[in-house]
């Protein structure tokens, strides 16, 4: 057994070695911990979503408009709407409304408080976001809306999700960024998301996920950040009690079907990601399942990890890491810190970029608990090192297959990009199994 340089769970040591009495104490807590561990991670909870809540297609866009739940509405936004409703008052003059703070209300008065249907859409999409309530549809038309969206937003509930989605067929852009904190119960389907410098500038991420219950991404396509990451799910507090904490998740959230590129960050190698996950040790039930993430040449393409052992308390906890197709990334997946209860299953890793030494298609970064962090059936490709773990810390392994670099079809800016050979595109992957 290694001598602990870190704790279980906690803030770095500030010493290599620990001696005498403390030592010995320290040796019984490990001893228990690792005969509860032997089995591997245990396992996470799926999240408990609507089957309206996750698309079964791969394209970037919706398919049909979600039913509002109980006593929801549909309301609509388009490039030629209006935020603003101006009506004539009761002594003759004139009155201009923000119409998202009737809207908000549900004021059933149309004559100052129209509703935002398809004839009379809001203008912007942080308009209709800060209107909605449990059970309402947003649908969002065809066009490119520069814009930050998110902020103030209210939570749904398990039975009265809110949907923010495409109009279906149409091409929705939103140039600036996504930001929603500790909001539940929401999903967000259909758009493109790419950077824009006059909106996020060199920011974090474009979409950034603070905590909340619930919330399921699908179906967008997120790309060009030059920051650390086109997509970060950070803990909803950092601060206050445990219970506070616990609360304010993230929990039960799920990333599914989408198109993660090209992350165009220029900091120091290792630090640039398409998916940076940091959500926290009080996090739970985290799927990351049929995504297409491409090129991540100056990091990894999923950091599931705390950003230093300072910050040990955004290590995630139970997370699912599975059938996604990840290409061109200077490393694949990277677990560090005090994350745990980590599953990487059934993903294609492939065809390394700009890699250095440390890195590699399944890497750790002083991960203190490799027993925790499970590496089955996964296909990797096209790496120099299929791992890079540190002596004697070795993650919990299994039918993994290895191989030269895949050979793929269509297109990464597409969105279309997808493994060449029928039995690997059927075996591993966004697309197998189906």
């Amino acid at each position: 057994m290694r001598t602990l340089s870190r704790p279980l769970a906690g803030p770095r040591a500030t010493s290599r070695t620990l001696a005498g009495t403390a030592l010995a104490g320290l040796l019984v807590v490990l001893a228990t911990a690792g005969a509860a561990a032997a089995a591997g991670p245990t396992p996470t909870t799926e999240p408990a979503l609507e089957p309206a809540a996750v698309s079964t297609e791969f394209a970037i866009g919706a398919a049909n408009i979600a039913k509002p739940g109980n006593g929801g509405r549909t309301m609509w936004v388009s490039t030629q709407g209006s935020d603003k409703h101006t009506y004539r008052t009761e002594w003759g003059g004139t009155k201009t409304v923000s119409r998202h703070l009737c809207l908000h209300r549900r004021d059933t008065d149309r004559a100052t408080c129209p509703p935002a249907d398809a004839k009379h859409p809001l203008h912007t999409i942080q308009a209709a976001i800060l209107s909605a309530l449990p059970g309402d549809v947003i649908v969002v038309r065809g066009g490119t809306y520069t814009e930050a969206v998110g902020w103030n937003a209210t939570s749904g509930t398990a039975k009265k999700r809110i949907v923010l989605q495409s109009e279906p067929g149409a091409r929705v852009v939103l140039r600036g960024t996504l930001m929603m904190k500790k909001v539940s119960y929401w999903t967000v389907r259909g758009f493109h998301f790419l950077h824009d410098a006059g909106v996020q500038g060199n920011g974090q991420a474009i979409v950034h996920m603070q905590g909340g219950t619930g919330w399921v991404l699908t179906n967008n396509e997120i790309a060009g950040s030059p920051g650390v990451s086109n997509l970060m799910v950070t803990p909803g507090e950092r601060t206050g009690s445990t219970a506070a904490r616990k609360a304010a998740g993230p929990h039960s959230y799920a990333i599914v079907r989408n198109c993660i590129r090209d992350n165009r960050g220029r900091h120091d190698h290792g630090m640039d990601h398409n998916i940076y996950l940091m959500a926290g040790v009080y996090s739970s039930g985290g799927r990351i399942e049929r995504n297409l993430l491409a090129g991540a040449p100056n990091g990894a393409q999923i950091k599931v990890s705390a950003s230093t052992w300072d910050t040990w308390a955004d290590s995630p906890r139970n997370v699912r890491v599975r059938y996604n197709t990840m290409i061109n990334g200077a490393a694949g997946v990277t677990v560090g810190v005090a994350a745990r209860n980590i599953l990487i299953e059934r993903n294609i890793v492939a065809n390394q970029v700009n890699g250095s030494r440390y890195d590699a298609a399944i890497k750790t970064w002083e991960l203190e608990r490799h027993d925790l962090t499970t590496v089955k059936s996964n296909y990797l490709a096209g790496y120099a090192q299929l791992y890079h773990q540190e002596p004697g810390e070795y993650l919990v392994k299994s039918g993994n297959v290895s191989a030269g670099r895949l050979s793929y079809v269509g297109s990464i800016t597409g969105c279309t990009a997808k493994a060449a050979n029928a039995h690997v595109r059927e075996t591993y992957g966004q697309r197998a199994d189906l």
